[in-house]
């Protein structure tokens, strides 16, 4: 049975409230979730994987869904409201949906991530000159980590608390890479 007007209306009044989204970003979030849903039944009927048997990798599976639908990735805060979870909970479920389904949803992961950062100069001229990016989302920075140790930029980074910094030319044997341009991330203005 389809949710009523009003159940609609309710929902994304909570996504309001609670997660700061506009009414528009709410309506698209609560039109994913229930798209979602019937993409998520469709795959236990038909699909032919292993079904999730606990809570968070049922909602890790179910969030895996919802953001393909927003095409996007949902925040932490998003993902609280949404499951009505603490953030230690929501923190857990985004974290074994990245380990579960990071190839279907990278390029969601990736764009997350680029939106999320914020780069500035670091360093003094007279010195090794680097970069810092500092994110908001727990997420952003494990991917770009992640994504830094897949291209083997990892050795060259310091990691910190939702923070990374590495420097602007990092050698190799076929000369200097710029990690900010892997990463996909622009030099600040």
């Amino acid at each position: 049975m389809a949710p009523t007007p009003a159940e609609v209306s309710a929902a994304e009044s909570r996504l309001v409230a609670h997660a700061g989204l506009s009414k528009n970003d709410a309506h698209a979030l609560v039109t994913a979730v229930l798209e979602a849903a019937q993409d998520q039944t469709i795959d236990m009927i038909t699909g032919a994987g292993p079904l999730p048997t606990s809570m968070t990798a049922s909602r890790a599976h179910q969030l895996h869904f919802i953001c393909r639908r927003a095409k996007r990735m949902l925040s932490q805060r998003e993902t609280e409201v949404v499951f009505r979870a603490t953030s230690t909970q929501a923190r857990s479920i985004i974290v074994t949906m990245y380990a579960t389904y990071e190839e279907i949803l990278r390029v969601h992961f990736r764009n997350q991530m680029i939106a999320d950062a914020q780069v500035s100069k670091a360093g003094r001229e007279d010195e090794n000159l680097a970069w810092s990016v500092r994110f908001t989302e727990q997420s952003s920075f494990d991917f770009a980590l992640d994504e830094l140790k897949r291209l083997g930029l990892m050795r060259w980074a310091t990691p910190g608390r939702l923070s990374v910094v590495f420097p602007r030319a990092v050698p190799s044997p076929d000369g200097d890479r710029d990690a900010l341009a892997e990463l996909g991330l622009q030099k600040p203005k």
